[in-house]
């Protein structure tokens, strides 16, 4: 018998609308839905492409530790971006918030378009939770 996953609705107040989990924790596993640059409010942060990228980390921070986990945690990610040109900024800006090894995988995709105006990255990830 498997273990029933558990759905995570928090900690974004501002999501709580959606119909998705922004979370879900599986099997010692985090899933956690993709985030962007988003302020309190779930808008768009002003600023380019340094702070959307910034911003979605720190958010991505703010998933983490409401299951009890940080970014050393992080086993996973994907990274879409709008335009592929800003991927030196997220290298730079994803080693200041992910520092040391072991590094966790990852991948880039450069997108068309996301679903919010203005929305220049987004980042899903996956994280080992403490059993």
């Amino acid at each position: 018998m498997t273990a029933a996953n558990t759905h995570l609705r928090g900690p974004f107040a501002w999501a709580q609308d959606m119909e998705y989990s922004q979370s879900v924790a599986a099997n010692g596993l985090l899933f956690i839905s993709g985030q962007f640059g988003a302020d309190a409010s779930g808008e768009v942060v002003p600023g380019g492409a340094e702070t959307q990228i910034r911003a979605t980390f720190e958010n991505l921070q703010t998933v983490l530790a409401a299951s009890g986990a940080s970014l050393a945690d992080l086993v996973s990610l994907r990274c879409y971006l709008l335009n592929g040109e800003d991927y030196p900024i997220l290298k730079r800006v994803r080693r200041e918030f992910i520092p040391v090894e072991p590094f966790p995988t990852s991948v880039v995709i450069c997108v068309p378009a996301f679903a919010f105006a203005g929305m220049l990255v987004e980042i899903e990830a996956v994280a080992r939770l403490a059993q």
